[in-house]
């Protein structure tokens, strides 16, 4: 459960304060419409995403599984198999990379915004990506969470500073 909700904060960024900065950037002046389309990105990806990975997991037979030191992954497979046969593992592995990059280039953008050098940017992702094929991913994951952690506290902070700027303008 646990992984679970580690997971879900990553695949979503709910409570991180990152979708602020990308909304900070549109041209909008509609600023409701911004809101709510932010809004609806995190329960998309909450009630939409996340719910059914785990009705197609919960579904399989996942119990007769014997694997040791399981990490998330091998379930989904195999409940992947289970439900479409010889081709949900290659769903799986689509679903898998097109997440993969487009975290990819999220993160590079986050990165663009917050350190303003694009080159800078480009090089942290390229070494991150590099370093991620050889790294175990336990590590990986370990990396992911302090990094999301330390970006949670440090909007949180800000949000609390700038609370009070923003009760007089509204």
């Amino acid at each position: 459960i646990i992984i679970g909700f580690e997971r879900s904060i990553f695949c979503n960024e709910a409570g991180m304060g990152t979708t602020s900065m990308i909304a900070s950037l549109s041209k909008n002046d509609n600023h409701e419409k911004e809101i709510v389309s932010q809004v609806l990105g995190t329960y998309f990806i909450t009630l939409v995403v996340c719910t059914i990975s785990a009705f197609i997991i919960l579904t399989s037979n996942y119990e007769l599984l014997n694997v040791i030191n399981i990490n998330g992954i091998e379930i989904v497979n195999y409940a992947f198999y289970y439900h479409f046969g010889y081709i949900g593992p290659i769903i799986l592995s689509v679903i898998t990379f097109l997440f993969a990059y487009s975290t990819i280039i999220t993160s590079y953008y986050y990165g663009k915004i917050n350190l303003k050098k694009d080159a800078l940017s480009k090089i942290i992702v390229i070494i991150m990506v590099l370093a991620s094929t050889i790294i175990s991913p336990d590590s990986i994951w370990l990396f992911v969470d302090i990094l999301a952690s330390i970006a949670t506290i440090i909007n949180v902070y800000a949000i609390f500073r700038l609370k009070n700027k923003l009760r007089s303008k509204s």
